[in-house]
């Protein structure tokens, strides 16, 4: 009945149906399959009065993830890019955005783990810039709080078996998704989706080293302005849109009347 609703785009009749469902079950019953149906139903309701959805309000929409854009955008209306051959501007605009949530939320990581090789100058900046060490999966200890990053989205099995190593509580973040939100993991926080070619910029000049490109990310950030649109940015999630699929989400929450 609620797929019904949804399909209608009755999101209130939806939620109700699930709330429902969710008073109805047994203790012993799975539930949390209705659960991310129900915070889908809410989160739809965020945009009851708004038009034409954008890429970043899909993303939260459908998996309560973050967006955060490039260089090439203002941090909200952020577009599927075709292609996207980033400069080192263009990565430091996306993690200047980062860090302002980062600060916002008063995220306090103690780790930080690079998928692969690619990943490694992205993930050397920020572990520069969070003042966290870098390590392997395997050097993780118990109750680390850690981002993974991954540079460029290409294989999402690559990010699902790093991700099955971190049993403590972790974010994970991505520059750039290289494959379709609905065919594979989508991460914590994305900075932009591409359906084309994607390139980083330490991938066009051979024989760099990562430490190298990493330096050119910081130079970069240090000459980036502030977004002008920056509180609105931040709004977005902490004031408008706040069902983020990795902050704990009560029971209670869920279940109460609206």
């Amino acid at each position: 009945m609620a797929d019904c609703y949804r399909g209608l785009t009755d999101y209130t009749a939806a939620e109700r149906t699930l709330r429902h469902a969710l008073r109805s079950a047994p203790p012993s019953a799975g539930t949390s399959a209705v659960r991310e149906m129900l915070l889908v139903a809410r989160r739809h309701l965020d945009f009851a009065t708004q038009g034409q959805l954008g890429f970043k309000d899909r993303l939260y929409i459908d998996y309560g993830a973050i967006c955060l854009g490039s260089g090439r955008d203002d941090g909200l209306a952020i577009p599927i890019y075709q292609d996207h051959a980033f400069t080192y501007r263009d990565v430091a605009v996306t993690l200047s955005r980062l860090l302002v949530l980062i600060r916002e939320y008063n995220w306090q990581f103690n780790a930080l783990v690079g998928v692969d090789e690619d990943s490694t100058p992205l993930a050397i900046a920020l572990s520069q810039l969070l003042e966290v060490p870098m390590l392997g999966v395997e050097e993780l200890r118990e109750g680390d709080f850690v981002l993974l990053v991954l540079a460029m989205g290409i294989q999402a099995e690559l990010c699902e078996v790093t991700l099955e190593h971190i049993s403590g509580p972790m974010l994970s973040f991505t520059l750039a998704l290289a494959w379709q939100p609905d065919q594979g993991l989508v991460t914590d926080i994305v900075g932009v989706s591409c359906t084309g070619k994607c390139m980083l910029p330490w991938k066009r000049i051979r024989r760099r080293s990562a430490e190298a490109a990493a330096t050119s990310i910081l130079r970069a950030l240090a000459v980036v302005p502030e977004d002008l649109n920056q509180l609105q940015q931040v709004a977005y999630y902490t004031q408008e849109h706040k069902l983020l699929r990795f902050f704990d989400l009560s029971a209670e929450f869920l279940d109460q009347d609206t």
